[in-house]
Order: C-alpha cells, then structure tokens, then sequence
C-alpha cells in the first residue's frame, strides 16, 4: 500500500470488505470548512489557497504551530504568499491529519500527487490555478461529482444563517446545513 492509493487506510481485508459494501453511497459530511458563500455564488477560486486554506482553521493552526506570522495566514499577505508559506511548512507537519487531508485534495481534485514543499509551490500553484478556470471546478459541480448528499458548514456562531436560506432555494441536489 503507497500514501494515499486507493486503498489507503485499509489495511485489512475486513476494512477493504467494507468499504467496498459502501464507497457508492452519498456522502453527508457533518463537519466541514466550507464557506457557504461560495456555494451559493458558485463562481470557484482563482488560486489554490483559496481552496485549500483560507476558511481551514485546521491549515491555520498548523502554520501558527510552525511559527508562520499572522499576516501570512489570515492577514494581509498576498493569497500566493500564504500559500508559499504554508507549503513551506506542510512537510514538518506530516503526521497531522492537514499534512494527508490537504495531498488526498490535491490528488483527487487535481490529480497532483506531489508531495507539497517550498520546492513544489510554485509548480502546484501553476497547475492549480490552471485547472481551476474549468466549470467542473466550482464549488456546486465538485460536490455533486463527489456524490455529496449533506454538508454540514462551520459558521459563525453569530451568523444570520442568511446564505444557509439561499442554498436551500438556490443550491440543488445537495443540502447546506449548519
């Protein structure tokens, strides 16, 4: 078994057993990071810091651990400069769950299985953004093509929930709850 193949975390034949009795079923996610406004407007995301950590407080808590400044994780750095510094701490944090969440994304979104550094960031923001230009990357195709029935958002414990009324009017095929 290789990092993230098909059969990752399946290490026996009870596990692949099971999961293959259920890998077609819908997924209903009740915790997620994803940002309701993009949902709802559906226009995707122009790089891959967008996607991967501008809403994760996971990604955020991995970087201030890594000792990356605020600025470059939720301030007024530029997207590509929170990016570089994020890949540039990714392989000092393998073992967390970010470290594997952020390359299975990669991977099955973007087909990139190359292990995230400072020495591949700019080669994944370049494809990234690449691929992000296409319709089937926005954020209502991506959750139909995953076969996503419910997801569940974070939201701001003081959010009106505004934009959860909109999904349920304007978003098909998918409930968007908090």
């Amino acid at each position: 078994m290789s990092f993230l193949d098909e059969e990752y975390l399946l290490e026996t034949a009870a596990a692949r057993e099971l999961y293959g009795a259920i890998d077609d079923l819908p997924i209903v996610d009740p915790h997620s990071h994803v940002d309701v406004r993009e949902v709802v407007e559906n226009e995707g995301w122009d790089d891959v810091w967008e996607v991967e950590g501008a809403t994760d407080h996971y990604v955020w808590a991995a970087m201030r651990g890594r000792g990356v400044p605020e600025e470059r994780i939720t301030g007024d750095a530029s997207n590509r400069e929170k990016w570089n510094a994020l890949a540039a701490v990714v392989p000092e944090v393998a073992g967390n769950p970010t470290y594997e969440w952020i390359h299975l994304d990669l991977k099955r979104r973007f087909g990139i299985e190359t292990p995230i550094s400072a020495a591949t960031a700019d080669e994944i923001w370049a494809e990234t953004r690449r691929q992000l230009d296409a319709d089937a990357m926005r954020p209502q195709e991506l959750l139909r093509e995953m076969n996503v029935e419910v997801v569940c958002s974070t939201d701001d414990p003081a959010s009106p929930l505004d934009l959860h009324e909109r999904a349920a009017r304007e978003v098909d095929g998918v409930d968007v709850v908090p």
